[in-house]
């Protein structure tokens, strides 16, 4: 949980994470250790501030980011395959997805699929 309330610096910190993130959702090679080196930070210092501001670490945000971007592509129809889902949001293996898929929403990736 955040400790303090965030400054301007803060919020602007988060942003840019959250915009970096919608742009590389789908490349699977991409680190915090890279978006960091975009922010202009350390990949410790990203790390440290982004958990204070937000309680997740930001690989947890950037899987979580990816989670629901994979079941939004479900439920709307489109994808039409598990793998495809995991493809379009830079997670490379279908079986990995499909655990964080089932760990985070306790529902099997194939069931949100389209007849």
């Amino acid at each position: 949980m955040p400790t303090t309330d965030p400054s301007d610096d803060d919020l602007a910190l988060l942003r840019k994470f959250r915009q970096l993130a919608g742009r590389i959702l789908a490349e699977p090679g991409f680190s915090v250790d890279d978006a960091a080196g975009l922010l202009g930070m350390s990949p410790r210092s990203l790390h440290r501030r982004f958990k204070e501001l937000t309680g997740l670490t930001p690989a947890a945000y950037l899987r979580e980011h990816r989670l629901y971007w994979a079941k939004e592509l479900l439920e709307t129809g489109a994808v039409r395959s598990v793998e495809a889902a995991a493809f379009a949001v830079g997670i490379e293996d279908a079986a990995y997805f499909a655990r964080l898929f089932y760990r985070r929403y306790r529902l099997r990736a194939s069931a949100l699929l389209r007849p």
